[in-house]
């Protein structure tokens, strides 16, 4: 990856554009990242057997990013509030480990102990402050899922991808 704003650690690129829907990488956390575009095969596979759990809500329309993400020992996300683009509208986190401890995730006060399986969704992230506490032992991943505007200008970019590929 490369950090195209040297202000920014939290933002990479791949290097080659090809890999942007495949790409892993260990962020300035020390995270391991996953991010699955709409062009890789687990998009699609995320997007089916995830649709029926996720709110039946207008802010929960249109996938816009996907992320695994690997929490181990002694990382965390601090508290913040989302630096997402304009049409970003939800944002759903499912829990796929519960062999740790620490790691529980916090957004505007309200506490959530994470458990195998469980679900959280909440809307308006650029304006909600959410966060993970420190993982104290074992690894906690999570399965994140960001929603757009389906109206939006990027939801609009992805879906002209997925026509020019078919």
């Amino acid at each position: 990856v490369i950090y195209p704003d040297e202000n920014r650690a939290d933002l990479v690129q791949p290097v080659k554009e090809s890999d942007c829907d495949k790409l892993k990488y260990e962020d300035h956390l020390g995270r391991v990242v996953y991010v699955i575009g709409d062009t890789n095969p687990d998009f699609e596979i995320i997007s089916k057997y995830c649709t029926h759990a996720v709110p039946n809500h207008d802010d929960f329309k249109a996938i816009s990013y996907v992320t695994i993400i690997q929490y181990p020992e002694e990382t965390h996300m601090p508290y913040h509030k989302d630096d997402a683009d304009t049409g970003d509208t939800g944002t759903v986190i499912f829990n796929l480990t519960d062999d740790f401890s620490g790691g529980n995730f916090h957004v505007d006060g309200h506490t959530f102990i994470p458990f195998l399986g469980s679900m959280i969704a909440f809307n308006d992230s650029v304006n909600r402050w959410h966060g993970v506490d420190p993982v104290f032992g074992g690894e906690r991943f999570s399965l994140c899922i960001w929603y757009a505007d389906p109206d939006s200008e990027k939801t609009k970019q992805w879906d002209d991808v997925e026509e020019e590929q078919e």
